[in-house]
């Protein structure tokens, strides 16, 4: 038996190599190329000095997830939020905004979908649905712990920006938050010929079910999260000290198409906002696929807003411009100074916070 198990992991082993090697080549990424590192001064640069108050796990379905706990440190107006990262990210990646928030009386619960939560990893899920299932149970948490929010939003950065768009298309009866500040959110394919290639890279070496890690140390420098460089290098050390990326068979991929999202804005009928960084170069189709959509069909529930200084990851970046976001949910207004754009005829408002 262990025999088996061992021979098992060496054929996952070497597939992981093969798949690596190949989508360095794809990558144009070289042997000798420079590779991301992690060191102990980054996590404070990244997420600041507040800790979270509690750190645990939750179930949803067979998989478990991990989460962490921000409790308010000022008076308490009972509104909590609830987070769920992106692809790349984890819990922490709210823990600037949670001090923000925590100091206006709000709560913040920040889900992290590769179960870090207790010093251990778990291959992140793949699939949509399950994220979108994640943000549906999440509240439950509140109500473990006593907690009977007046107001619930729910706040999604790249992927869980998808979910949280994928669930508010199911309306009111489905979901239940009060508003949604998404950030990043993708909402249809950046780089159709890109994916089709990595994606018949993976099925060529892949099974339905089956999944490998690709090496983050690697692949992170490729990816620029942050708008600040300094930044971004911290990111890609963080990601670097990651077991590596969980990658699946397209069948199990978590790649959103228009028809899950775009297609269907008009069902969305809580209060939303699209929100994204003015240089985000990791998603810059998404926004602009999502003002043409609203342009033949307007709801007006939806806005969009565009986050000066900021890229990918704006609740890393500028947390005190994603906090009057979430209050415009709250009050119906910006309660900063605004740059406006000449007004999209689709959308009911296109601001630009700064």
């Amino acid at each position: 038996m262990g025999k088996e198990l061992f021979l098992e992991d060496n054929a996952e082993i070497k597939k992981e190599e093969v798949i690596n090697k190949e989508l360095k080549s794809m990558f144009g990424v070289q042997e000798n190329s420079p590779e991301a590192e992690w060191t102990l001064d980054m996590e404070e640069k990244l997420y600041g000095d507040r800790q979270p108050d509690e750190i645990n796990d939750f179930k949803v379905g067979e998989r478990i997830f991990g989460y962490e706990l921000f409790q308010p440190t000022s008076k308490v107006n009972n509104i909590w939020l609830i987070a769920e990262h992106g692809h790349c990210g984890r819990a922490r990646d709210w823990a600037k905004l949670a001090k923000i928030a925590n100091e206006q009386g709000y709560g913040l619960l920040a889900l992290d979908m590769h179960k870090h939560g207790k010093d251990d990893f778990e291959k992140m899920s793949m699939k949509l649905n399950e994220w979108v299932a994640v943000a549906k149970q999440a509240p439950e948490i509140l109500s473990s712990k006593n907690i009977d929010p007046e107001k619930i939003i729910f706040l999604g950065q790249s992927s869980g920006g998808s979910a949280g768009a994928a669930l508010a298309i199911e309306g009111k009866e489905q979901s239940p938050y009060d508003g949604m500040v998404l950030i990043g959110a993708t909402l249809t394919n950046a780089d159709p010929d890109g994916n089709k290639a990595v994606d018949d890279l993976a099925n060529r070496h892949l099974n339905a079910g089956e999944d490998v890690m690709i090496d983050w140390k690697w692949m992170a420098p490729l990816l620029a999260q942050l708008k600040d460089e300094k930044l971004s290098q911290c990111y890609a050390g963080y990601l670097s000290a990651l077991p590596g990326l969980p990658w699946r068979h397209s069948k199990d991929s978590s790649a959103v198409d228009e028809k899950i999202i775009l297609d269907r804005l008009e069902k969305i009928d809580v209060p939303i906002i699209f929100s994204s960084g003015e240089e985000d170069t990791i998603d810059s189709k998404s926004p602009s696929r999502l003002e043409e959509v609203l342009g033949e069909k307007p709801n007006a529930n939806i806005e969009i807003a565009e986050i000066d200084g900021a890229g990918h990851q704006a609740e890393i970046e500028k947390p005190e411009l994603v906090m009057e976001i979430i209050k415009k949910t709250l009050t119906g207004r910006y309660p900063v100074s605004l740059t406006l754009f000449p007004c999209v005829p689709t959308i009911r408002i296109y601001e630009k916070i700064v």
